[in-house]
């Protein structure tokens, strides 16, 4: 992660790119940096001749090198915001130095995604003020434990039935199930499609497999309210292996 987040600080300084990132100011950005971008609809007959049309059909967007020219195209029938991560994801296959080309593996596509969401964090802070908080409460949350521990402790009952054992059991268990799958946090990439009413943690998911437009982005920014059931079942017994 400390690559990518080197390799998006470079960036940054290269292209100029500083403040809040719009589709017209990360496009210049790109300009500066020797990479034409331009949207599908004005670009069909480029795309025929790289052959590339097909392909244009079932990605939001898609980098190509030809001859010395790199090129960026993109759906422009996205939302501004989708298009933004769109390119800004294109862009971090480049800057990654990935293979320029509109086909990368798993772990390239990933590394792009999470390139694309250090570049659009407002101000390129990378969460670090959000992170503090997180671990300021988790602090504040183990003091409060520490100190009811031993409250707890000196007025539990002496005895206790074999009943109430059985509940401070299942208890347990529950809070240890919720922690685990709390470890999915809304910074963490996920995919979806624009009418569907979910979001999914895996791009090969069999739901998206018929999907022709899979967009990606962070938890937080993808708008759908819950997680797919199959990518859930998944997660929960990759996290027990």
């Amino acid at each position: 992660m400390n690559y990518i987040r080197h390799k998006v600080s470079n960036f940054i300084s290269k292209s100029n790119l500083h403040g809040n990132i719009t589709l017209s100011g990360l496009v210049k950005a790109a300009n500066r940096m020797n990479i034409m971008v331009k949207p599908y609809s004005s670009s069909k007959r480029m795309l025929l001749m790289l052959r590339l049309t097909k392909e244009s059909n079932n990605v939001p967007a898609l980098c190509v090198k030809d001859q010395d020219n790199i090129m960026i195209f993109y759906d422009d029938a996205l939302s501004e915001d989708e298009t933004i991560f769109a390119i800004a994801h294109e862009i971090g296959h480049i800057e990654l130095g990935h293979n320029i080309t509109f086909k990368h593996n798993d772990r390239q596509e990933k590394e792009a995604n999470t390139f694309a969401h250090y570049l659009l964090t407002p101000s390129n802070n990378y969460k670090i003020a959000n992170k503090t908080c997180v671990i300021s409460l988790c602090i504040c949350l183990i003091i409060i434990i520490l100190l009811i521990a031993p409250w707890r402790k000196n007025n539990q009952p002496t005895s206790l039935s074999s009943k109430g054992l059985n509940n401070t059991d299942t208890s347990s268990e529950t809070v240890e199930s919720q922690s685990t799958f709390s470890e999915i946090n809304n910074s963490d990439i996920c995919y979806f499609t624009e009418k569907g009413e979910v979001y999914h943690l895996y791009r090969d998911c069999g739901y998206l497999k018929n999907s022709k437009t899979v967009i990606s982005n962070t938890i937080a920014h993808c708008h759908k309210d819950r997680l797919c059931s199959a990518c859930k079942k998944r997660h929960e017994s990759e996290l027990n292996k």
